[in-house]
Formats: structure tokens, C-alpha cells, sequence
């Protein structure tokens, strides 16, 4: 990393690039990195608190399973003291009911998993079942489940309880306003705070992987070529850059950083089992201060929970029978989802 003063366009630290402006190209000259061995380079308006891309190692950078990998420092944080086999008290009897409820009933590729999947499962213990084990026993504590206080959606926690109300729109059927169309309350939506999550994600370890300012990304390809502008991440847009310009505030007196934190929003209905309808509608907050390549790694753990939407009630249909006295058709219920 090396800290260079304001650049004029005739600097022959690299050639420059026609398709930049000569004002956008000086404005990013405050502080400037080395060319990686790819020759990409970036370019800050200001000298930026943390660099995350300058701790990163192979590691984080590359998967394949020949390799030889470490923990990385995203990874590491996804770690807990809470037991993750909750409700039940240890692996050995969360496998055993994992593979008793698989299946409504057993053959011998069953049989086989048992032994595969549960009994030589490297946290499958014998001593974890006690002589006095009793199936009947253990299946309660599913019975019960609701009782528990610490909950992932227990309301003493982050997660709150709301409802919304929704329109009722039908076929056929014309009001002066949306506000005269019936009315229709959905319960049952959990959400937490989006300034907890932010809150909560900021003095996580992943932090560390957290870009807190923008700038633009160069690419010089040598032997004279232009310098070319590289576009790929949100911390690395214009409209990113512009966000700063606009929020960026006065000096404060006691040298906090302020960051423009991009949220990004992503919900897919997910289907839960193999058999039966049970599914899960969830919302999930990710945030751009964090590489994409980052971001879809699985245990990354960079998508936060920010909401649970329920499934449309049965009585909605009820609903619609009082109000038009004829059902929803499947077209409405899809677009009341």
C-alpha cells in the first residue's frame, strides 16, 4: 500500500483511461494501493480505516476437495455455545429420531442408512444412551417444545410478533378506491429490527470482512494498454460512491467513522420436507459492505433472518364467501401471497 497526494492526468504511475473523466480520475487519487499480480488496484477518495482484501488467504479465496483448508475468519464466527441439536439433549438421540421420522416405513436402504448415517456418525456416542432409554420418553420433549422460553422465535428475544392487513381484490368486482375493497388481517409474522441485525452484524468477527468505504477498482493490463475501471461489487458502483458524496457528514468531533451500510433484501418460499406441504416463506437481509464471493459462500453465514411470512390462512376463503359469496380463485390467492 503505498499513500500518494492528489494525481494530475499527465502522472505516470499508470496511463490513463479514456473512458473516465479527468475529474472522476483525480477524485480517486487520495490513497491508492499496489497493483495486485493481476494488475487490479484500488483507488480511494479518502485513506479507508480497514482494508479487508489485504488479510485475506488462499484459502478464503479457493475450495476444492483435494485442498487443504483452514477456518476462515467468517467461518469462525458461526461457532455457539447452544446445543444445536435442540430439543433433543445430545447427537446420538437427534440421529436415532432423524432417521425414525425419515420414512413412514423402513426396507433394508433403511436399514443401511441407520448404519451409515447414524451409528457411524462422528458424533454418535453409545454411552449417550443410557440403559434406562425409553423412545416414548425422549418423543415428549417435541411435545413441549412450545413451552420453552429461549425459542428462536421467542418473543423475549429479537423476534417480534405482528400482523398486516391485506386487501381483499376479486374477479369481476370494482371499488371507487382500494381503500373500500374488504379488509383481511394476517397474524403470525415474525421479524426482528433491522437496526438490531446491523447492530448485531457490526461486532461480529465477520466485521472483519466488511469494506466501510468505496472506491473504484482498476485494472492495468501493462504494455502500455489503458487503464480500465472494474465493476463487480456494490462497494465499487457509482451509485455506492454517489450514497457517500451525499450522506457524507462534517467532521466529528469525536473521529467516529461513518459508513453507508447497503442492505440487500432476498425471500423464497422454501419447502421443507420431502412429503406433505409444510413450508417456510422467509426474508433474509445480506449486506453489500461484504464481498459477493464472500456472500454466497453456505457458511458464511452473511444472510441474515429478518422475517418469517405464514402462508395464507384457510379462512381467508371463508372471507371471501361473506364478502363476494364465491371463493378466491387460485390466481388471487397467488397474488395476495
Amino acid at each position: 500500500m503505498q499513500q500518494l497526494p492528489p494525481l494530475t492526468l499527465d502522472s505516470p504511475s499508470h496511463s490513463p483511461s479514456p473512458s473516465l473523466s479527468e475529474v472522476n480520475q483525480i477524485e480517486f487519487m487520495y490513497h491508492q494501493t499496489e497493483p495486485n499480480d493481476f494488475g487490479l488496484y484500488q483507488c480511494y477518495k479518502e485513506q479507508p480505516s480497514v482494508e479487508p482484501d489485504m488479510g485475506l488467504t488462499i484459502d478464503e479465496l479457493s475450495d476444492a476437495p483435494t485442498f487443504t483448508s483452514h477456518a476462515s475468519r467468517t467461518a469462525s464466527n458461526q461457532t455457539s455455545s447452544a446445543n444445536p441439536f435442540f430439543p433433543f439433549i445430545n447427537a446420538t438421540i437427534f440421529w436415532l429420531f432423524a432417521w425414525f421420522y425419515e420414512l413412514t416405513s423402513k426396507s433394508l436402504s433403511d436399514l443401511t442408512s441407520l448404519v451409515r448415517n447414524v451409528i457411524r456418525a462422528p458424533d454418535f456416542d453409545c454411552d449417550h444412551l443410557p440403559d434406562s432409554f425409553d423412545a416414548a420418553k425422549e418423543i415428549k420433549v417435541l411435545d413441549t417444545i412450545d413451552s420453552q422460553p429461549n425459542l428462536p422465535f421467542s418473543l423475549s428475544g429479537d423476534w417480534h410478533e405482528t400482523l398486516v392487513t391485506i386487501r381483499l381484490p376479486q374477479t369481476g368486482v370494482k371499488h371507487v378506491s382500494e381503500e373500500e375493497a374488504p379488509k383481511f388481517e394476517v397474524t403470525g409474522i415474525y421479524h426482528c429490527n433491522i437496526l438490531d441485525i446491523i447492530v448485531s452484524a457490526f461486532q461480529d468477527t465477520s466485521f472483519l470482512d466488511y469494506h466501510l468505504k468505496g472506491f473504484q477498482e482498476m485494472w492495468d493490463p501493462g504494455d502500455g494498454h489503458p487503464v480500465e475501471r472494474v465493476y463487480g461489487e456494490v462497494y465499487t458502483s457509482e451509485k455506492y460512491l454517489e450514497m457517500e458524496d451525499e450522506l457524507h457528514p462534517e467532521p466529528d468531533p469525536d473521529s467516529l467513522e461513518t459508513v453507508i451500510v447497503p442492505c440487500m433484501y432476498y425471500s423464497d418460499s422454501t419447502h421443507l420436507s420431502s412429503f406433505g406441504t409444510a413450508a417456510l416463506w422467509p426474508i433474509y437481509l445480506l449486506f453489500g459492505l461484504l464481498s459477493k464471493y464472500v456472500r454466497a459462500q453456505p457458511t458464511s453465514g452473511a444472510a441474515h433472518h429478518l422475517v418469517y411470512m405464514p402462508s395464507l390462512p384457510d379462512c381467508i376463503q371463508d372471507a371471501y364467501k361473506q364478502h363476494f359469496n364465491k371463493p378466491a380463485s387460485l390466481g388471487i390467492l397467488t397474488f395476495l401471497k
